[in-house]
């Protein structure tokens, strides 16, 4: 996959966000392997602050990054999650090996809210096994290599977070459960 350079200009929105959500299992593309690398160099991001609110990953052998000190500082933060720098992000992102659980949102540097609410991109790595990634098109954009590994986005209206899209399937199911919603194609 191409490495593609993040604009040096802050992320700012334009009129209106355009979110997209991308959802794909992990070893379910075409081709290649999708990586935590792979995601983030496949778009152009700007300079972002990032929420951290999940972290387990492996790193290069020649890293520098002491991943259990930040795993833990992840596990110890106060509020909504950790906040780092984007060079910290860019780290994670040059020495990561695999990502196994990472939950990552970017806000515009200008940004003064606690929690992930004017998010512009969100990172989601779970159990080694998915990725999500919801963005804001006005903002970030991506490359056709981006939408190979990933397939079409579908149109949302916000960023959610991970817990949310849990709640969600969990609020389905059991409305399907107690007959409160059909499955798809099923006639009364």
């Amino acid at each position: 996959m191409s490495f593609r350079r993040r604009s040096g200009r802050p992320a700012t929105r334009r009129s209106e966000p355009e979110f997209v959500t991308y959802h794909c299992l992990i070893g379910s593309q075409p081709m290649g392997v999708l990586t935590f690398r792979n995601i983030v160099n496949g778009m152009t991001i700007p300079p972002l602050r990032w929420l951290v609110t999940d972290l387990n990953m492996v790193v290069l052998p020649d890293s520098d990054i002491n991943v259990l000190e930040w795993e833990q500082k992840v596990r110890d933060s106060s509020g909504a999650g950790l906040w780092i720098t984007d060079d910290d992000m860019r780290r994670f992102v040059r020495y990561n090996h695999q990502m196994i659980d990472g939950e990552f949102f970017g806000s515009p540097i200008n940004s003064t809210t606690t929690d992930a609410s004017q998010a512009v991109i969100r990172i989601d790595f779970f159990d080694s096994t998915t990725v999500t990634v919801t963005l804001d098109r006005s903002v970030i954009g991506s490359s056709w290599e981006f939408d190979l590994f990933l397939g079409p986005g579908v149109p949302v209206s916000s960023i959610g977070s991970r817990d949310e899209e849990i709640a969600d399937e969990q609020r389905r199911a059991q409305e399907h459960r107690d007959g409160r919603e059909r499955p798809t194609g099923e006639t009364p």
